[in-house]
């Protein structure tokens, strides 16, 4: 008598769709170092970015830092980080941008991606800031924790 194996599928499209559902993604070009920004962030703003190692991108033996900001009370997280390191990209589609802004878990999109990138513009250590839709990224699956 033959066993009869079972194959788990996963569905990585609906993976990837879930896990960007309630987030914001913002890209951030300056010359700053990310220490810098987050920093500047910190003193705008009420955000109260840290240096997280444990949220560390690491791609192809590259570490990519972050900083992260979590908000209890509304079951939020802020994420800050680095787009190049030594020649390398996290995302490879957008290598002109230096940094990201990943929030996740907001009920206020609209209204808090505004006081966002109005934060960022006013900035002196920021060039510029856009917001990016994460589904339409090449390699947004570098991007899921």
């Amino acid at each position: 008598m033959s066993k009869r194996v079972s194959k788990l599928v996963i569905d990585n499209a609906s993976l990837i769709e879930e896990f960007f559902e309630d987030t914001l993604l913002w890209s951030i070009v300056s010359p700053e170092p990310l220490y810098h920004v987050a920093w500047e962030i910190n003193k705008k703003s009420t955000f109260n970015f840290f240096r997280n190692p444990s949220a560390d991108f690491n791609l192809n033996k590259q570490l990519f830092a972050s900083y992260t900001d979590f908000i209890e009370e509304k079951n939020m997280a802020h994420y800050l980080f680095q787009n190049k390191v030594d020649g390398h990209y996290l995302l490879s589609d957008l290598k002109n941008v230096d940094f990201f802004w990943m929030q996740q878990g907001s009920l206020y999109k609209k209204e808090q991606s505004e006081l966002i990138s109005i934060l960022l513009k006013k900035m002196k250590s920021v060039q510029a800031v856009l917001s990016v839709n994460p589904l339409l990224l090449k390699d947004k699956h570098h991007l899921m924790m």
